[in-house]
């Protein structure tokens, strides 16, 4: 594919001196009053068993700017097609899914968010 043939997206990244890219996956909630000591812990319990579930090192951070009670799981893929496949894996896994409920009390309702970005 000659560069004139190529989407313009592709032709940007690969002008920065890239090529390479990769999903980002990032996944934040905000703890309920009082909780961030204990929805960090959850945190690294949910970052430990992503990694023996799907095999995917996942990195947790809490917000430093903004809303200090705002936790985030992020990993990186190869693609949106990576992404889905691990989504399922993981929702089909009967210890994640019971993982999830223990953070219920932990977490502000409706404060979880999922975000997909580009990386190069």
């Amino acid at each position: 594919m000659t560069d004139a043939a190529k989407p313009s997206l592709r032709r940007f990244i690969d002008s920065l001196g890239g090529g390479s890219t990769m999903v980002i996956f990032i996944r934040t909630a905000v703890a309920m009053p009082g909780k961030i000591p204990q929805l960090m812990i959850y945190a690294k319990e949910m970052q430990a068993l992503i990694k023996k579930v799907i095999g995917v090192e996942v990195a947790v951070g809490l917000r430093l700017g903004g809303n200090a009670a705002e936790v985030c799981w992020s990993a990186n893929y190869d693609s949106l097609a990576q992404v889905q496949d691990v989504s399922t894996k993981l929702m089909t896994d009967a210890a994640y899914v019971a993982q999830l409920g223990k953070g219920a009390d932990l977490i502000v309702a409706e404060s979880v968010h999922d975000q997909i970005w580009l990386g190069f």
